[in-house]
């Protein structure tokens, strides 16, 4: 290497180093710049903390029927299951129920809680004696197949109903047998969990093979 090019390239470095260039690159990094860049940061934290820390309700679904006590005031309705799905379904869990004669988007849904499950399969007989007419039944075993049932009592708030989603109608006195769809949460996961159901499955067996 000849000494022309040996001292062109140090002061080719001595240039590149000097506070002068630095101070010419610098600019290129504007506030806005650093506004944006912590932006992205800042959604993906939320983003992230979202998809491991929101919870999801898992539901299973049924027909219903309105009930009453001896007094003649909606306590509760008895639901319907498929055998799949009624398996799943344990006392104490949250219950929504909508009602078929109340405007769900202006009422919104009443509150309760799985107070009973029968685990025993459901005869047509006793679907009939709980949903008080044959034609019906029939309807509800035809839809589900092989049946379980469970009674969920509602919520209440000075006396009424509890309603959730909407404006407490003004009259909640529900008539004896009226249909509704029951909306059970069996269970509450994370968005990752749904989205990644392997990874956390294999950790669930070996938590429970530890154990």
């Amino acid at each position: 290497m000849g000494s022309d090019e040996k001292i062109f390239r140090e002061g080719a470095i001595e240039t590149a180093a000097s506070p002068d260039q630095l101070n010419a690159i610098a600019p290129l990094v504007t506030p806005r710049h650093v506004l944006l860049i912590s932006s992205v940061f800042l959604l993906a934290g939320i983003l992230i903390g979202w998809a491991f820390f929101a919870s999801i309700p898992i539901t299973v679904t049924g027909p219903a029927l309105i009930k009453h006590d001896a007094q003649g005031k909606a306590v509760g309705c008895v639901a319907f299951f498929s055998l799949s799905q009624g398996k799943r379904v344990d006392v104490g869990q949250v219950a929504y129920v909508a009602v078929s004669t109340v405007a769900e988007d202006q009422h919104g849904v009443v509150v309760g809680r799985v107070d009973m499950v029968d685990e025993r399969l459901t005869s047509l007989e006793t679907v009939t004696e709980l949903a008080g007419d044959p034609t019906l039944a029939q309807e509800i075993q035809k839809q589900l197949g092989t049946t379980l049932f469970a009674s969920i009592a509602f919520d209440s708030v000075d006396g009424r109903l509890r309603w959730q989603g909407g404006v407490m109608p003004e009259d909640d006195e529900l008539k004896l047998f009226t249909p509704c769809e029951v909306r059970v949460v069996i269970d509450e996961k994370s968005p990752v969990q749904l989205l990644l159901p392997t990874l956390f499955a294999d950790d669930a067996k070996a938590g429970s093979g530890a154990r």
